[in-house]
């Protein structure tokens, strides 16, 4: 059949006259284009038996690593939640510590003097004592208590206030922060952590960085040779005087 219809005529004879019958053919073709489908598509499913169950397999497949994979990201949150509550419970802990030694330091010195230790350390076994002393958080605190006192409105004036009482010249110029030029390392000490802790532990400092407090550190331990031979040649002129 061409591209063009033709249609299909015929001749009829009645008694009023012989007469030209054309067949409309559109109703065919179209009945037979739905037929001519319906037999294709019948032709490729016939072809091909497995293609549903091939279909059914990648989705099985697709819907179970889906699964795996939400299963995984809830195990991984699962994970980070609890981390976090484990942390938050950590902290609590210490708080609560915290708060029952500070009752505790309260009711056994609740008039904390200058006799909690002879300062200023001058020399390396005083120094080694002290140390020792600072392991013990209930002593650790009341020297946090005590040194808070020396409270300046700069952290750089406040560090210099409690290295100026708690160490003497002579022990100082024996250390350096990070040990340079083959001196003690002052950074390891117990000491200076409880510096750290003594400037955080007021309110204004809480959130003040390292830096602020270990670049007037490093300088006032630089300068106690300096200032020591200072102290005794004013010491000196008065005997003198």
């Amino acid at each position: 059949m061409s591209g063009k219809v033709t249609n299909l005529v015929s001749c009829l004879s009645s008694p009023s006259g012989n007469w030209n019958v054309t067949q409309d053919t559109s109703d065919f073709l179209v009945k037979s284009n739905r037929c001519k489908k319906r037999i294709d598509f019948n032709s490729v499913v016939n072809t091909h038996p497995n293609s549903f169950e091939v279909s059914n397999e990648r989705k099985v497949k697709n819907t179970s690593d889906e699964k795996i994979d939400l299963l995984l990201r809830a195990v991984t949150n699962l994970k980070y939640e609890m981390r976090e509550h484990s942390i938050k419970i950590e902290r609590l802990e210490q708080t609560i510590m915290n708060n029952c030694l500070n009752k505790k330091i309260v009711e056994y010195n609740d008039n904390t003097t200058d006799d909690i230790f002879d300062f200023p350390i001058k020399t390396l076994d005083e120094l080694s004592i002290f140390e020792d002393k600072l392991l013990d958080s209930t002593f650790r605190l009341q020297m946090i208590n005590y040194l808070s006192r020396l409270e300046r409105p700069k952290v750089a004036d406040m560090t210099r206030q409690i290295m100026a009482k708690v160490f003497h010249n002579n022990i100082l110029s024996m250390h350096s922060y990070v040990g340079q030029k083959k001196k003690n390392v002052f950074s390891v000490l117990n000491s200076c952590s409880l510096i750290f802790a003594t400037i955080r532990s007021i309110p204004k400092h809480r959130n003040c960085t390292d830096l602020k407090i270990v670049g007037p550190l490093k300088m006032f331990m630089a300068n106690a040779k300096f200032r020591e031979e200072k102290k005794q040649q004013k010491h000196e002129s008065i005997s003198n005087a």
